[in-house]
């Protein structure tokens, strides 16, 4: 009986205990419900209730969160830092093979530049270097203009015809040395009138100019060419003007002797005289040559 009277007392313990701690915990929860009561978020946190501003607020910060840029934020794992790391590598990989085909491709180019202009000045100024062309110091005519200048005077002489011969010795008078100016004018100056009277006109074909060189030379010459000796041929055609009908066909060759000055102008932008015009029998010359080989 005695053991029996224990468990049960035991039982009732166990009970009350449980009892009053089921009670202590309804107290709890409604201590913790008075107090949340008690406690209310503002009317304006609540979503339908929200002003216009307050949204735009709200999307307006929550997409600044969630913008997509791989430089913003941080790894949150090894992974996630790794992968980001090989990123920005491989970015960094791309950038510097870009520049160097880049780089290597601007060579490429400055060499063929390079090639095509031959004659090259390195110039130093403040420190840098800049590869030139040697015809930006050069001070005297270029080889191209000293021709163009032979092939104008032989087109302005040779080639007038009965309209506009007053015109072509008036052009041709402008880059004379004063010792051609009159021998010129006493060649063809007096022949001026007849021009006109002939009722014809002229046209040069097959034009070639080139400087000289010693073999365009007759044989025992001692005098050796430079590079103001130009050589001008070509196939002259003569036509009668009222019909056109061709008159005479025939080779020419001319051989003029050009003189620098000192300093180009507006007149003379080639700084370039002429001295001298003569024919020559240049086609003989070179049949000669061949009867020879």
């Amino acid at each position: 009986m005695s053991i029996l009277r224990r468990k049960n007392t035991n039982q009732n313990s166990n009970v009350a205990s449980n009892a009053s701690n089921a009670n202590n915990g309804n107290n709890a929860n409604n201590g913790n419900n008075d107090s949340n009561i008690g406690n209310q978020l503002p009317e304006w946190t609540t979503p339908n209730q929200l002003t216009t501003q307050q949204m735009q607020a709200i999307m307006q910060k929550d997409s600044i969160k969630r913008k997509h840029n791989i430089f913003w934020g941080r790894a949150y794992s090894g992974t996630a830092q790794l992968q980001q790391n090989n990123l920005l590598l491989t970015v960094v990989i791309f950038l510097g093979l870009s520049y160097g085909f880049w780089n290597s491709y601007q060579w490429r180019l400055l060499a063929t530049e390079l090639g095509y202009k031959q004659w090259v000045v390195f110039d130093r100024s403040n420190g840098v270097t800049t590869p030139k062309d040697a015809r930006t110091f050069q001070t005297g005519a270029s080889d191209e203009e000293i021709q163009a200048m032979a092939w104008n005077m032989t087109r302005w002489v040779i080639a007038a015809s009965s309209t506009n011969v007053e015109t072509a010795y008036s052009e041709a008078r402008q880059f004379m040395t004063s010792e051609m100016r009159s021998e010129f004018d006493k060649s063809f100056g007096e022949k001026v009138d007849d021009l006109k009277q002939l009722g014809i006109y002229r046209k040069i074909e097959n034009a070639n100019v080139r400087q000289i060189t010693e073999k365009d030379l007759p044989a025992g010459t001692t005098v050796r060419p430079s590079r103001y000796d130009v050589i001008v041929t070509g196939d002259l055609y003569t036509y009668r003007e009222s019909d056109k009908d061709q008159l005479a066909k025939g080779p020419f060759a001319y051989r003029l002797r050009l003189v620098p000055l000192n300093t180009r102008s507006i007149q003379n932008p080639t700084a370039l005289l002429v001295n001298s015009l003569e024919e020559v029998d240049y086609q003989s010359t070179l049949t000669k040559k061949d009867e020879k080989k």
